[in-house]
């Protein structure tokens, strides 16, 4: 009996043991694994750029959250302080809450600014409504919706990755296949454009710029320098769309759809709403060309 009782005393102790070891070993990683480094995208098509390049590496959130607009957005102090911990900000350049941002935490901050816009030719308002491709004023903003932008706009990214990470070839090859498959979608993109033999977009807000301008396409307006369009102005798109049996309005889901609704039920066509803020601008763009394609 007394034997029975030792063995049992020792495979207690053992299993009893080998349990401590392993509990204080899982307490130490978690307590010595530090936490992810933190970087900030300003809206969230910038954050699908930067998270396929970096993945799970690194902590990414966004300024912009889903259903904000850029153009009434205005960080709060909170906001802006919690930017003070992160390595890098990521913006296009080219919205007014993204300089407001750098401007304010210029002096608190040593989070290094990295400009996707660097290298793109931007379209001027002015230049725009000599093609009907129509902005409020200043410089269109919308870089993200065009394959060739969101090239140009990865390789900043990973420009200024390469810079703060020298070492990591991880991120390159992750760059890589970024590149090939917006190749692949523009090359897509751009069969399906001329097998169909659209040569105009119809849309409420211009936000489809830079994609019209990368396939040779006018893109018609309703909005005209931020005002619904006049009762002159709907009647020759009314026109101009019956003619050419347009089958679709496209708006954006943040804004008034009444205008749009009515414009597509004279033209008898559909109006469709699409958020061009959708972070995954590749599937995003695919899904807009699937839908002003079709017959």
């Amino acid at each position: 009996m007394k034997s029975r009782q030792k063995v049992f005393i020792v495979i207690t102790a053992i299993i009893l043991g080998t349990f401590l070891t392993w509990y204080l070993q899982v307490y130490k990683n978690r307590t010595t694994t530090p936490p992810k480094k933190s970087l900030i995208a300003s809206i969230p098509p910038v954050k699908y750029i930067v998270y396929q390049i970096v993945g799970d590496d690194f902590n990414i959130t966004t300024l912009l959250s889903e259903g904000m607009s850029p153009e009434t957005y205005e960080p709060t102090p909170k906001e802006i302080i919690a930017t003070s911990d992160a390595q890098m900000i990521f913006t296009t350049g080219l919205l007014d809450f993204e300089n407001t941002i750098v401007n304010k935490i210029h002096d608190t901050s040593n989070a290094i600014i990295a400009d996707l816009s660097a290298g793109i030719k931007l379209i001027d308002g002015n230049d725009s409504h000599k093609d009907n491709v129509l902005h409020n004023h200043g410089t269109d903003p919308h870089i993200w919706t065009s394959f060739d932008c969101l090239q140009v706009m990865a390789k900043n990214a990973y420009d200024n990755i390469k810079a703060l990470y020298p070492d990591s070839s991880k991120y390159y090859n992750n760059y890589m296949q970024l590149v090939d498959n917006l190749k692949d979608a523009d090359k897509y993109v751009r069969e399906k454009i001329t097998q169909s033999g659209i040569n105009y977009i119809l849309i409420y807000h211009p936000a489809l710029t830079y994609y019209a301008r990368d396939y040779n396409i006018r893109q018609i307006a309703l909005e005209n320098e931020g005002k619904e369009p006049t009762a002159d102005r709907m009647k020759s798109i009314i026109e101009q769309a019956r003619n050419d049996s347009t089958k679709t309005v496209l708006y954006q889901k943040q804004l008034n759809e009444s205008v749009v609704t009515t414009i597509a039920k004279d033209i008898n066509a559909e109006p469709v709403a699409f958020d061009p803020l959708e972070e995954d601008a590749v599937q995003n763009l695919l899904w807009v060309t699937d839908i002003i394609t079709r017959q």
